[in-house]
């Protein structure tokens, strides 16, 4: 058994926010899981883009926030089956009411004279859907990742205000050229069927997707997208004495 979730208050929006959930899972390294869940959250569809400890972190000292965000109140209950603990197939029916979400603070540490960017208007309403996904995670350390990540993921609305369906892959690979040198890759891509609703299509530009561009300028029902970064551990110049690191 594993129950699992969180209660807050955001003062500004005098609501409570939750999350509680309860799984039972059968078996160990290839695990049955069956578990429902309910939850009324400020939720955002760009954790793909930047994890919210980070963003927390760049909004409350410097007033960046890379994410949209609008209200989701409803539950959910799936079926997971695991392979090996790295991989699991799940199958989950989700009910959710969408709602926009206006800015009601504007503060941090830093920032000047900076402000927050209006969260968008998302069309509202009530949300019934099927989804299936697909994971894989294959890797070693936290500091220094080697392996895949795959995600699969396809979703179906059932009824609502809400009519599409649209399919979301991607794969991400951590790979050490020589010592203190490792090449990052990420391919994302999407396609859909229907009309997608603001808080569903595939949006890129600017932070951590297409930096050279504003931010989320283009936005559509399809999506491909390659991203590479190339990291060097200072350690390695020095040693060398290319880079004279203490000057």
């Amino acid at each position: 058994f594993s129950p699992y979730g969180f209660v807050g208050y955001g003062f500004a929006l005098h609501r409570w926010r939750y999350q509680l959930g309860f799984d039972k899972w059968v078996g160990n390294r290839n695990r049955f899981e069956i578990g429902i869940e309910g939850h009324s959250l400020t939720a955002s569809k760009d954790y793909w883009i930047i994890g919210p400890k980070e963003n927390s972190l760049y909004s409350f000292l410097a007033k960046e926030d890379y994410m949209n965000y609008f209200s989701s109140d409803g539950m959910s209950v799936h079926v997971a089956q695991y392979y090996q603990m790295n991989s699991r197939i799940t199958l989950s029916f989700d009910v959710d009411k969408y709602s926009s979400l206006s800015n009601m603070t504007n503060w941090s540490l830093f920032g000047g004279h900076k402000t927050f960017r209006p969260n968008p208007a998302v069309e509202e309403g009530w949300m019934r859907s099927i989804v299936v996904d697909l994971q894989h995670r294959e890797y070693t350390g936290d500091s220094k990742r080697i392996g895949w990540l795959a995600d699969l993921r396809g979703e179906k609305t059932l009824s609502g205000a809400f009519d599409f369906t649209m399919l979301t892959a991607q794969v991400v690979r951590y790979q050490p050229l020589i010592r203190g040198v490792q090449l990052n890759m990420r391919l994302r891509a999407g396609t859909s069927k229907g009309v997608l609703p603001l808080e569903r299509n595939y949006q890129i530009g600017g932070f951590n997707t297409l930096n050279a561009f504003p931010y989320k300028e283009f936005s559509g029902n399809r999506l491909a997208l390659f991203n590479a970064e190339l990291l060097l551990n200072p350690e390695l110049f020095k040693r060398s004495g290319f880079f004279p690191l203490n000057t």
